[in-house]
This record gives C-alpha cells, structure tokens and sequence, in this order.
C-alpha cells in the first residue's frame, strides 16, 4: 500500500486490481450467472457490447440472472432489451441466449424479456448438461456473481465438466 496525505484526509492505495469479470470480453464461450446485485459486474459486458457491437468476442454468450421478484430486474431491462435487439439485428443472432429467473410477472414495457422469463430457480443440472453437450469440444469460461450459495452451487457443476472454467465474485 502506498499511503498519500492531503491536509487531513488520508488515501490509501493498493493494486490496481482488476475484476475477473474483464475476461469475459476476451473468451470465445461465455456464460454469466449472477444472482440480485451480482449482476451489476455483467452489465459493465452487456454496454460494452452494445457500444462495439457483437464483432468481438464472445462468440456465444449465455446470461442467467436470477432474482426474487421482478423490480429486481427493470434496473436493468433496458441494457437486457437493447442487447436481445442487437443480437436479432447482428450476422449471427444465435450468439445470444438469456434466462431471466424470476417470481413475478414484468409489466409489458419490455416485451423481448418476457419471452425468456421463468419462474422459480433454474434448473442447474439440466442446463448445464445442456451446455456441456453443446460445447464437448471446446473450453467454456463461467463467471458467477452473486450470493455465496449460488457461487458453491455453479463451482460444484463446473467441477463436473473438464472443460469448464470459473471466475466468480460474493456480495453476500
């Protein structure tokens, strides 16, 4: 740490550390899982997206955001929304997949994430011997964030599957 004095405020500094979230724009394979406010990390993914557009990496990007109700999400509905409408408009518009867990009903204002809409908790095992089958042959990078509960279940199905890396941040 390098300590710096400025009249009565004391600043310390130590790192720079970067969030093991920045190589999700690096990977070929991604797939984001976060719960509640871990989702903040990915949204920092989803803008720069649509700000360089899908022409960079990753080539196919999986997003599982779970949360308990539906106000939980519409701080970030329309980023979600403005990604789904670039990936349709893009050369490759299979490069996107979205699963929005919820327990309440959004209202109508975005109606493209009410078609990824499903209630209750996902479905670990299924979706991850899904994607397993689908990427047998090459490496998928896993970031998590969000409770400590939901990290220790995504590390243990990544333990699973060989080709399965994880990065993952706790706010709980």
């Amino acid at each position: 740490p390098r300590k710096t004095q400025r009249d009565d405020v004391e600043l310390y500094v130590d790192g720079p550390f970067s969030s093991p979230f920045s190589d999700v724009i690096n990977s070929r394979t991604v797939i984001c899982i976060a719960g509640g406010i871990g989702f903040t990390p990915f949204l920092c993914v989803i803008h720069n997206l649509i700000r360089n557009g899908w022409n960079a990496r990753p080539d196919r990007l999986h997003i599982v955001f779970c949360v308990q109700n539906a106000e939980s999400l519409l701080w970030a509905s329309a980023a979600i929304d403005q990604l789904i409408e670039d990936a349709w408009a893009s050369p490759r518009p299979d490069k996107l997949e979205i699963r929005l867990h919820v327990e309440i009903i959004l209202s109508q204002k975005y109606p493209n994430l009410l078609r990824r809409l499903e209630y209750g908790r996902p479905k670990w095992k299924e979706l991850f011997t899904s994607w397993k089958e689908t990427y047998s042959r090459e490496r998928v990078d896993v970031f998590s964030c969000g409770p400590k509960e939901l990290n220790r279940q995504i590390e243990q199905m990544c333990r699973s599957i060989s080709n399965f890396t994880l990065a993952y941040e706790s706010f709980s």
